[in-house]
């Protein structure tokens, strides 16, 4: 748990924070009026729970234009101090705060994210391997058909009946068969790979990234497992729950 007090430094007049005995300047000198006390509000900061305390009942403390004496906030209120209104810049005080204690995410969605990645490019990788066999069974096939159908004329043979039809029948089976396969092709070409692995690529991205709403790094390839083992992320810092 982190607490911190947030008041007007005397001699400078300027807005403060102090915090583990730190002090943390959070406006500029000479623009804070004496409406605001030394010790003025108390932030206490647990498990990402954020309450802003009034420290005395003759101050007045402000979120978002209601005075509180104590409310739990979010770092985006609108936080206000004494009558006359002086505005707390939250965004220094949510750096200050997630340098003291980092926050926490979890990272556990991510796992989803990856193993539909990885599992659906496998899956398109043998779809492909799949449409190339047909490709070429289509190539062998065609010739194979024409030559049965052919080779008696060719070679000035009579065949029994019964061979005839056999062949006419192969033959067909073969014609038809190559017929399926190339339709099953051009099928294909309407769904191309190229454009379902970029499909694939452009949601990856989208959601394969910090779970800190403040940062949402790309993680970009890197297996889930290799992210499960990093205790924090390498670009904001926040703290990984696994």
């Amino acid at each position: 748990m982190i607490e911190a007090i947030i008041g007007r430094e005397h001699g400078t007049n300027r807005l403060v924070m102090t915090m583990a005995g730190k002090v943390i300047p959070l406006s500029p000198s000479g623009i804070v009026p004496n409406t605001v006390s030394s010790k003025h509000c108390q932030l206490r900061v647990d498990g990402g729970q954020w309450t802003l305390t009034n420290i005395k009942s003759a101050l007045y403390t402000y979120v978002d234009g209601i005075q509180i004496e104590s409310k739990r906030i979010q770092p985006t209120c609108h936080v206000e101090l004494g009558v006359d209104h002086f505005a707390v810049d939250m965004s220094k005080v949510r750096q200050a705060i997630d340098q003291a204690a980092p926050p926490t995410y979890s990272i556990r969605p991510l796992k989803r994210v990856w193993e539909n990645y990885h599992n659906t490019q496998i899956r398109m990788q043998l779809d492909e391997k799949k449409k190339n066999v047909n490709r070429m069974l289509t190539g062998v096939l065609s010739p194979i058909s024409m030559i049965l159908f052919i080779l008696p004329y060719v070679m000035k043979v009579e065949m029994p009946e019964w061979v005839n039809v056999l062949r006419l029948v192969i033959a067909s089976l073969m014609a038809l068969m190559s017929l399926y396969f190339f339709i099953q092709s051009r099928r294909g070409l309407k769904d191309d790979i190229i454009l379902r692995m970029d499909r694939l690529n452009e949601d990856f991205r989208s959601k394969y990234r910090c779970p800190n709403p403040n940062c949402k790094h790309f993680f970009g390839n890197q297996p889930y497992d290799i992210i499960e083992e990093m205790p924090q992320c390498p670009y904001c810092k926040c703290q990984f729950e696994k």
